[in-house]
């Protein structure tokens, strides 16, 4: 945090690479709540909870594929000068 004050309820978007697979479990952060997308960022559902549409119109459990962002929810308070990390981890498909 680089401001004078504490943070709280920082919301942190990363986009994943269309050439890239999401390595499920690699974005946990027990500081945090994360939530996954599979339709460009459009909406968030937790891992578990993350459905795509089938070819057939079905709704099926998304795969690790499927994930294009992982989005973290940090409650806070973030003190002026703390540091973290949120990260994912992925392979090239």
């Amino acid at each position: 945090n680089d401001k004078n004050e504490a943070a709280s309820d920082l919301v942190l978007t990363m986009p994943v690479p269309s050439e890239v697979k999401f390595m499920d479990g690699s974005a946990d952060n027990p500081a945090s709540v994360v939530t996954y997308s599979a339709d460009g960022g459009q909406s968030f559902a937790p891992r578990q909870a993350l459905m795509v549409k089938s070819s057939d119109g079905q709704w099926a459990p998304a795969d690790a594929a499927d994930v294009t962002h992982v989005r973290w929810l940090v409650a806070g308070p973030v003190e002026p000068g703390q540091t973290g990390q949120l990260i994912y981890k992925g392979v090239l498909k």
